[in-house]
């Protein structure tokens, strides 16, 4: 009976809007735990108390002895005997929250028999009091609104958690003014008078004004301090620059700072949002000029200082500046490109020079040398560059082609690159076409060579530029993957046009594409021709797996001090593969995740095991899972876990052997009783009862099959009771 009572007790205690529902089901365990004494009689059972701490409380309770024996009194709490408490009469003097407990008396005779009273519930609830203070405002602005904000605590609980309950608050803000206390309403200055925090329409109110908050709960009321909003005529102002750096230099910011009135000012310096804080290569954080020694390109960010007038609260902030570091450009491939393989009957070829390079900077210049002469320019300027920079994806540098026409001698021409930025110039190797195709892989202007993960999207383009004379041809083409023609519209499409699309990319599509196809012309003779192609060109995929989960985690159900497992995954990736699993947790799915769990997986499973569950890990939980490299986490369903009472049911023992037979179990809307006749239970009543042991339906039994309308109760495990025989089944 200890921990059935203290578990039902606690979980009723976490929300006190079921306090009553909690005292019926009380009242229900204790008296059908009594024992029947012949000779006891209990003429008073102890009442139930809610009660403010520091007040005075009595229980009690009433018995007589039938054959006139004289009876001897014991309290217990909790189930843990009461020293010294030997009376009929249980008093409290200036209650503790600490004796909040479930109580009962054992009563016996000289002959040692004795009955025990039922449970009686005291509960102290904790005084109110205010856990954080309002506090002061200093304004310059006339504009927008404020806010005023505090937090108590009512019977123990913070202000919403006790309006979630329901339970009695009240709050009222006030106006100090004149020494009168203004009742605040709710109008087009004032928002929020009933609550924690209070919004003031600022443009309205006087240049200093006095205010606090009154609140009140079923242990009485408590005041906030009194605050003061003063709107200052202080002025000055603050500007910072945007700027570029070269990575490696020495740099500074320094603000602009207009101080007509010459205030003491205190400085503090902020980077993406955030204070920077120490860093090797900065000084000046709390002054008004930013040092670098040296810049790197870990700097570049959004800037802005705020500045405060010392000795008081009153700061701004500047506007936000970007600086922006240059570093020497890289060239990581130079290719020059034969593209003309299907075309090789025509006189001349047609040839693409491309540079795959890192400008590292917003604005610069690139140039094309053949033969030691610049054959082509291009300059690249802010808004320009972004539709260089990264035109693959945002994890790869940039790419300029410039294509033009050369005769077929032109093979053996010296081509080069030359990348230009404000803090320096890169300048490729000296290339031709010849020399180029022994180093086919290593010089990747095309990102024929990819990297990616699996579950991604991406296409591929074979740049076709037929001659004049193609426009007569009948040109067909079609991709195929390691010598296999693509046709799966489930995963590819465009596979019959020069731009092939991955829908979502597999590990079978970690192989080589190719682009060919099939023209057609006329002889001299007049017959067509079909001529089968096969561009030179190749993609060469890597794909990366992301973790496959076997079997998801499941909604589950668990009791109050059990030790289990909460969330169990399976998964059917290889060891060598290793898996991180990261375990959040919200306790409403309104509510922000929570990382709780960070480990890897063991042997294909991972799990979360509990040693003591209890009543805060309800709710919700999901998990992100991935591997080691660098692809995408797979997250998983979210599954609800539930934290019951440990089960307590009276006077029921489950057999096994029982000639009752319950069908289906697991049930849905319906269940059907069979039983023997011989087991002589026709005409009995059944009864079905919950884990808590409240019985929710009663009926009798008239014939050898009754049917039982269960859709109305809740999912769950139940048991049915006729007689002394009991089943246990689950509603679904």
């Amino acid at each position: 009976m200890k921990s059935n009572i203290s578990n039902i007790w606690f979980k009723y205690n976490m929300n006190r809007n079921n306090i009553t529902l909690f005292l019926i089901l009380l009242n229900l365990f204790c008296i059908s735990n009594v024992l029947i004494a012949n000779d006891i009689i209990i003429t008073q059972q102890p009442n139930s108390k809610r009660i403010c701490e520091g007040e005075t409380a009595i229980i009690s309770v009433s018995a007589y002895s039938v054959s006139n024996q004289s009876l001897q009194f014991q309290w217990y709490k909790d189930n843990i005997i009461k020293q010294g408490k030997t009376t009929p009469i249980l008093k409290f003097n200036s209650l503790k929250h600490s004796e909040s407990g479930v109580y009962y008396c054992m009563i016996s005779n000289n002959n040692g028999e004795s009955i025990n009273s039922i449970g009686a519930a005291v509960y102290v609830l904790s005084s109110t009091n205010i856990t954080k203070q309002p506090e002061d405002i200093e304004l310059i602005t006339d504009q927008g609104s404020i806010i005023l904000e505090f937090d108590a605590h009512i019977n123990g609980y913070s202000i919403n958690e006790i309006k979630q309950m329901g339970e009695f608050v009240n709050i009222q803000w006030y106006q100090l003014l004149n020494n009168n206390n203004i009742i605040l309403n709710n109008d087009n200055i004032y928002n929020g008078v009933h609550s924690n925090k209070l919004s003031i329409d600022i443009s309205q109110i006087a240049d200093t004004c006095y205010y606090y908050a009154e609140i009140e709960g079923q242990c009485g009321i408590e005041k906030t301090r009194i605050v003061r909003i003063i709107k200052n005529n202080l002025y000055f102002n603050i500007v910072i620059p945007d700027l570029d750096f070269c990575s490696g230099n020495d740099e500074s910011i320094k603000a602009i700072i207009d101080n007509p009135n010459n205030y003491e000012l205190e400085f503090k310096w902020y980077k993406n949002n955030k204070f920077i804080g120490y860093k090797d290569n900065i000084r000046g954080i709390f002054t008004d000029e930013l040092f670098f020694s040296p810049v790197n390109k870990n700097d570049e960010g959004t800037y802005q200082i705020e500045a405060k007038i010392k000795g008081t609260k009153y700061s701004i902030f500047s506007n936000k500046a970007k600086i922006s570091v240059c570093s020497k450009p890289e060239i990581i491939a130079f290719r020059i490109d034969d593209l003309t393989t299907l075309l090789s009957f025509f006189s001349f070829t047609i040839t693409s020079g491309s540079v795959y390079f890192n400008l590292n900077c917003n604005k610069g210049t690139i140039k094309f040398f053949k033969n030691n002469k610049i054959h082509s320019e291009h300059r690249f300027f802010e808004d320009e560059y972004a539709s260089y920079n990264n035109i693959i994806n945002d994890s790869m540098p940039g790419m300029f082609s410039l294509i033009h026409m050369f005769d077929i001698k032109d093979i053996k021409a010296k081509y080069s690159v030359g990348l230009y930025n404000k803090c320096g110039v890169a300048y490729s190797d000296t290339l031709s076409i010849k020399d180029n195709l022994n180093d086919f892989k290593n010089r990747d202007p095309w990102w024929q060579y990819r990297v990616l993960c699996e579950g991604d999207t991406t296409s591929i383009t074979q740049y076709i530029f037929p001659g004049p004379s193609l426009d007569y041809l009948n040109l067909k083409l079609y991709w195929t993957g390691n010598g296999r023609y693509l046709s799966d519209t489930n995963f590819y499409y465009g596979y019959d046009t020069p731009t092939l699309h991955f829908k979502n990319l597999r590990r079978v599509d970690n192989t080589f594409f190719n682009l060919r196809g099939e023209i057609s012309y006329y002889d001299d003779s007049g017959k067509l021709i079909p001529v089968s192609i096969s561009h030179m060109l190749c993609y060469n995929f890597t794909i990366k797996p992301r973790p496959a989960i076997k079997k998801q985690a499941i909604n589950n159900t668990f009791y109050f001090g059990e030790k289990d497992t909460i969330f169990t995954l399976w998964f059917n990736n290889e060891p060598q593969l290793p898996i991180e699993v990261e375990l959040y947790y919200m306790p409403f799915l309104s509510k922000e995740p929570r990382l709780i769990d960070k480990s890897e997986a063991d042997y294909g499973m991972w799990y979360n095991y509990i040693q003591d569950i209890h009543y805060g890990h309800s709710g919700y939980y999901f998990a992100k899972v991935h591997h080691f490299n660098g692809c995408k986490s797979v997250i998983t369903d979210t599954v609800q876990i539930t934290v019951l009472p440990k089960p307590y049911i009276t006077n029921i023992i489950y057999n096994e052997k029982s000639t009752t037979n319950i069908y289906p179990n697991p049930a849905g809307d319906f269940i059907n009783i069979s039983i023997d006749k011989e087991a002589g239970l026709l005409s009995r009543e059944v009864q079905i009862v919950d884990l808590l042991g409240l019985v929710v339906f009663k009926q009798k039994l008239t014939d050898d099959i009754n049917r039982i309308d269960i859709s109305n109760l809740p999912r769950g495990t139940y048991f049915i009771k006729i007689g002394d025989k009991v089943e246990k089944f689950v509603k679904m």
